[in-house]
């Protein structure tokens, strides 16, 4: 008996690679406007990945929030306010 079916859907089913660029294009664009004095585009943001990942490991299987914090890291890197950063990234992954 078959108890359950897993899919891989990154790219075996459904080709994710376009999306992501679509919404990282999106993402920039809003930081853009909206985060005027962020001093990092949505590209330059890869540089806080591997340090967030050493600070906080498990964030490596939490997505959304280690997206969030990664663009947390680069708006506190442009020496915006704490507050505003984390209210920015909450924001920018809405």
């Amino acid at each position: 008996m078959i108890q359950a079916i897993a899919f891989d859907l990154d790219d075996t089913l459904w080709h994710v690679h376009p999306v992501i660029v679509r919404a990282e294009i999106r993402l920039d664009q809003w930081l853009k406007m909206q985060v005027p004095e962020l001093q990092y585009s949505v590209r330059d943001m890869g540089q806080f990945r591997e340090a967030l990942l050493a600070e906080a490991p498990d964030l490596r299987h939490r997505l959304t929030e280690f997206r969030r914090r990664v663009i947390e890291a680069s708006m506190l890197a442009s020496d915006i306010n704490p507050k505003n950063a984390q209210a920015h990234s909450i924001a920018a992954m809405e």
